[in-house]
């Protein structure tokens, strides 16, 4: 059976299933959505609709002065330089203009009534040729520079979340961070390969540099791969736009805000992905500096791998699987009418996990209770509300693993973590876990392997991050 990964390094977002985006296309989404928002922000509210026919419009209209092509300038382009480095206001740089001559009161006995120049801090806006530049009166090039820097239209204000700089107390992620990288495989029923409904995303650098993200989905009904490709296009940017609207403090607010927003997107487009009986779980680990937030629905995971004292390596667990035999959400869905049971076989035997049905009809059989999508389950209970968890990364934690149940299924935390918690770098930390996954699958389930995503983040230790910070 022919092997079909794809692997992503560094940070890079992957575009489908079966293709990896390379690491210079996407490694810092911080300057995507810079130039998002300037182009958003830069439109002018005076600007006009060009005529259909540019050569037509021209014709009959005078050239434009100099002095006029200069006061309408708009502001310079976006660029990676800007961002890094932005321009001050025009008006900062607006030159000084000449002191004005005093009526002499006494020039023998007051010799302070004498005219000034005003040139010290205006001489580059000045033509060093002009004779009259240099006795106090600017010359023409510089009347013309100086209405135009007047006259010119302020650039609008960076957004502060596309600023690249990081707080001094928050470690940027290059010193946190060894390695990153993302695997996915797509599972196969009866030995034939099926559609790989997983998708993934991480950025090493997410928005700031004391930032990074990991996030995996796994996509389950008749379009369950649409619902995750749709999540993965639109999660990064709706949690990149919360963190900037409620604060970084407010991280855990942020990343429920963008859940939620994602599925009502999902349900405005409804025409383009059917999202009423599929969906997906989502599991999002946001790190700023070394605290640790993680969100999710379904019953993918992320777990820390933290290195013991005997030198072996211990799983912890960030997140619980949400399912209709846990209390508090079986109590949810009963009390909005719905029914938790199992499917029977054909001799009336219980067969698999307990599932969410509605009142009087076998649909939709979802074995979770909280998943984006899934809009006939969430007509009994089923909610996009994600469950939180917060820490901060202790000297031991060596690996963030967060990978979709593909891997859960039949491995444990442990598990993981024994077959992870030696590799030298992400990459390698990625295919040891997928690789164990699959090779369960096929012991255990003959001929059915279901999808197997995982994304790793390899951590530095902290004497690699304390010192300067």
């Amino acid at each position: 059976m022919t092997e079909d990964t794809s692997f992503a390094p560094l940070g890079a977002a992957k575009r489908d299933a079966n293709t990896a985006i390379s690491p210079d296309n996407n490694d810092h989404i911080g300057w995507k959505l810079a130039a998002n928002w300037w182009g958003e922000c830069s439109t002018s509210a005076t600007n006009k609709p060009r005529s259909s026919s540019p050569l037509k419009a021209a014709a009959g209209r005078a050239p434009l002065s100099p002095a006029k092509k200069q006061a309408t300038r708009t502001a310079p382009p976006m660029t990676i330089s800007s961002l890094l480095h932005p321009a001050p206001h025009p008006a900062a740089c607006k030159p000084r203009s000449p002191a004005k001559k005093r009526p002499p009161t006494n020039p023998s006995s007051d010799p302070s009534s004498a005219p000034t120049t005003g040139t010290s801090n205006s001489s580059k806006l000045t033509d060093e040729n002009d004779s009259s530049s240099k006795q106090g009166a600017p010359s023409p090039g510089a009347l013309l520079r100086m209405q135009s820097a007047s006259t010119r239209p302020a650039p609008h204000p960076i957004p502060e979340l596309t600023r690249l700089t990081s707080p001094r107390h928050l470690e940027p992620m290059a010193t946190i961070i060894h390695s990153m990288a993302s695997l996915s495989r797509a599972g196969c029923e009866r030995s034939q390969r099926k559609t790989n409904q997983d998708s993934c995303f991480a950025f090493r650098q997410y928005v700031q540099p004391h930032q990074a993200i990991a996030c995996v989905l796994d996509g389950h009904g008749p379009h369950g791969h649409g619902v995750s490709g749709f999540i993965k296009q639109q999660l990064p940017m709706a949690i990149a736009e919360q963190l900037r609207c409620k604060g970084e403090a407010a991280a855990g607010a942020a990343l429920r805000a963008a859940f939620l927003e994602v599925q009502a997107s999902l349900r405005a487009s409804n025409a383009v992905v059917n999202a009423r009986l599929s969906g997906s779980t989502a599991v999002v680990s946001l790190l700023q500096g070394r605290k640790l937030t993680t969100a999710w629905v379904g019953d993918s995971r992320a777990i820390l791998l933290r290195k013991e004292a005997g030198g072996g390596w211990r799983g912890i667990p960030l997140t619980h699987d949400h399912k209709p035999n846990v209390a508090g959400e079986l109590s949810r869905i009963l009390a909005a009418g719905g029914r938790v049971e199992r499917l029977s076989d054909g001799y009336g035997r219980e067969v698999g996990p307990q599932r969410v049905w509605l009142p009087s009809s076998w649909v939709p059989g979802l074995a979770m209770t909280r998943a984006l999508g899934d809009f006939v389950a969430h007509s009994v209970g089923v909610i996009a509300e994600p469950e939180m968890h917060t820490c901060e990364l202790e000297n031991g934690d060596g690996f963030l693993v967060v990978a979709s149940d593909g891997v859960w299924e039949f491995m444990t935390c442990q598990d993981v973590a024994d077959v992870a918690g030696g590799a030298h770098s992400a990459e390698e930390a990625c295919k040891a876990v997928v690789e164990a996954a699959n090779d369960r699958w096929s012991g255990i389930n003959e001929g059915v392997v279901d999808d197997i995503s995982v994304v790793v983040a390899k951590l530095l230790p902290p004497s690699s991050y304390e010192d300067g910070y």
